[in-house]
């Protein structure tokens, strides 16, 4: 279950200063479930990536094609934990939505516009971060049982799609290691 949590930040001081936000999250029963801290530059008349749109209506302030709210509000999902005022955050002349973390050929914006997980990469079936023969037994006794973790491809259907899906991915792994 996912919910936004609308909220006003008020500087005490000038602008631009480091703003410190806290939540803590309880479950039903009131204990802590989450606790979750983000360090956020507040410049609202500032331009970071210079787009010409301002901080605090520019829904990508680094301009790395990752909105911030990603990039920012969602710990865990991007390994790397991408920086919304850095749009090359490993510093290795990539940009952040260009990054294939999983090494699937696929970057962060495809699968993020393809809603596939930008951290796992589909040919690993088995979750074993290794891409063999295992994975495509694996593959084969769960789409044969009509398991859902043959659904490869995410569209909550066990079907032919999931041959290709799983079919490109792993041929796209084996390239990727053979070169």
């Amino acid at each position: 279950m996912s919910s936004e949590i609308p909220f006003t930040l008020v500087p005490t001081g000038p602008e631009p200063c480091l703003v410190t936000v806290y939540v803590k999250f309880l479950d039903q029963g009131g204990n802590q479930s989450i606790v979750y801290t983000a360090s956020i530059i507040l410049d609202q008349g500032g331009d970071f990536d210079g787009d010409g749109i301002i901080n605090s209506i520019d829904p990508d302030d680094d301009d790395d094609g990752l909105k911030d709210s990603l990039e920012i509000t969602i710990p865990g999902v991007f390994a790397f934990g991408y920086d919304p005022f850095n749009p090359d955050t490993d510093g290795d002349g990539i940009k952040d939505g260009d990054e294939d973390p999983d090494r699937d050929k696929l970057t962060n914006l495809y699968e993020l516009k393809y809603g596939t997980d930008p951290a796992h990469n589909l040919a690993d079936i088995n979750n074993d971060n290794k891409f063999n023969a295992f994975d495509i037994n694996y593959f084969r006794n769960y789409f044969m049982s009509h398991d859902s973790r043959a659904d490869v491809n995410g569209d909550g259907k066990v079907d032919a799609r999931d041959i290709n899906a799983f079919r490109n991915a792993y041929m796209n792994e084996l390239k990727y290691h053979n070169n």
